[in-house]
């Protein structure tokens, strides 16, 4: 593990000349700052950092996490006025991207992914408005075919970074995509689309809703 191996190289008094750390945890933090650790080494940033020993994580427990859980989908429909509409966007990596990042092959499978989300939104949407979206042709599929109250869109690099999936790799492989699964629409990155206004309509008269995502949308002389 990364702490013993911190241990090991700098010894009880960590960087020379430093005083002895305080270990001040008790049994439950220092178990379960282990345990968090555990659980980081299969990410692309645990093993970017893993070199810097186990001090290359910032936070309170022994830097190893950060000094707030996560808020999850429960808690945001929970806490959140039921007027405020949710674009859940589902993060899943492609197969390309496992390979280009060099991530372990250790991912929930995507249909438990799916049906754990979809179980939370059945439960807890009300009447709120939702829509979802995803990087992931997979996850689109499997959303659209699991339920038909919610509309799915696929996000798109559109063209602007390249991609070793064909669908994910233009905006019109991304069209076609999306009118094959029968999906509203597309939501594109911004560039494309600033750069060549005509590519908007080209998405429409395809019969696709076309939204965009990325930093030109704060632009406001763009939303012209």
């Amino acid at each position: 593990m990364a702490e013993k191996r911190y241990m090991e190289n700098n010894g009880e008094r960590g960087i020379t000349g430093s005083k002895p750390r305080s270990h001040s945890l008790n049994i439950y933090e220092h178990s379960r700052a282990r345990s968090l650790v555990e659980r980081m080494k299969h990410t692309f940033e645990y093993k970017l950092n893993e070199y810097k020993g186990f001090d290359s994580y910032k936070g309170n427990i022994r830097s190893a996490y950060i000094q707030a859980p996560f808020m999850t989908l429960e808690d945001l429909f929970g806490k959140l006025p039921e007027s405020l509409s949710f674009d859940i966007e589902i993060k899943y990596p492609m197969l390309f991207e496992a390979h280009d990042w060099d991530m372990d092959t250790y991912a929930l499978e995507a249909n438990h992914v799916v049906d754990l989300v979809l179980d939370i939104v059945h439960r807890l949407a009300g009447k709120r408005t939702i829509f979802f979206s995803s990087f992931s042709p997979e996850i689109c599929i499997l959303l659209s075919r699991k339920q038909d109250i919610y509309p799915v869109y696929f996000l798109t690099e559109s063209g602007h970074i390249p991609s070793a999936d064909a669908r994910a790799d233009s905006l019109q492989e991304a069209i076609h995509f999306a009118r094959s699964w029968r999906l509203p629409g597309i939501i594109a990155r911004s560039q494309p689309l600033v750069m060549s206004p005509d590519l908007i309509q080209y998405v429409k008269d395809s019969g696709l809703q076309c939204i965009s995502w990325g930093e030109l949308n704060d632009e406001p002389q763009n939303a012209e």
